[in-house]
């Protein structure tokens, strides 16, 4: 008879940690799985096609010359995952804003996020 009292007491203690270890687990895998795609503009350096110019070539072979390329600076908008934590704390900043589409868009280029608040 006095097994159930005993059996009772040493599942109402243990509750307490299970509920913990399970809150710990549902932290734990939120923090590495929950992720977010991410928009930025990056800025990137290619080459500008060049036309070919019939006064560059070399008047004995008869082959047109080519022009010097040029470089041109052009923003090309990327997509990456980044954690929810990571993005609570952009969003705190004023680094990235939701979109009329509903995508989520980083207001800065570059690695350096802005270094204060905006309120």
């Amino acid at each position: 008879m006095n097994e159930q009292p005993a059996r009772a007491g040493v599942i109402a203690r243990a509750i307490p940690f299970i509920i913990v270890l399970v809150g710990i687990g549902l932290l734990l895998g939120g923090y590495l799985f929950h992720k977010r795609t991410v928009y930025l503009d990056v800025e990137e350096v290619r080459e500008a096609p060049t036309p070919v110019t019939e006064d560059a070539g070399d008047e004995w072979s008869g082959t047109p010359g080519l022009a010097q390329p040029a470089q041109e600076k052009i923003i090309v908008e990327r997509s990456r995952l980044e954690r929810e934590s990571h993005l609570v704390l952009e969003i705190t900043r004023g680094g990235v804003t939701r979109l009329a589409s509903g995508k989520i868009k980083r207001t800065y280029m570059g690695d350096e996020p802005p270094a204060l608040c905006p309120t």
